[in-house]
């Protein structure tokens, strides 16, 4: 419940080890004309003058070659193919986020 006492904390973890463990989140499949489930993230709102909490997605450092990061859709056997969307963040004082992409040195 909202008050002045902050909010709980949860963390996932796979198992250290040679090779250390997978992480999977996954929705059930579906048979007929039904959809799959959604898997969503968000933050928290902060309406009163906070900052809402970010959102990271990052590989560990390797000895070898850092993992992989890859965001795909699925096809579409008799319709249209998903979308990839970025969208920046909004302000009402026309100061809204950077949508930026770069590669590595």
């Amino acid at each position: 419940s909202p008050g002045i006492h902050g909010g709980g904390s949860i963390s996932i973890s796979s198992g250290a080890g040679e090779p250390s463990g997978s992480l999977t989140m996954k929705t059930g499949d579906t048979w007929g004309f039904h959809d799959s489930g959604e898997i969503s993230i968000s933050t928290g709102n902060s309406p009163d003058n906070g900052d809402s909490g970010d959102i990271s997605f990052a590989t560990g450092p390797g000895s070898y070659a850092a993992g992989d990061i890859s965001f795909a859709v699925g096809l579409s056997s008799s319709s249209v193919g998903g979308a990839v969307l970025i969208t920046s963040g909004f302000s009402s004082n026309n100061n809204g986020g950077e949508a930026k992409l770069e590669a590595g040195a």
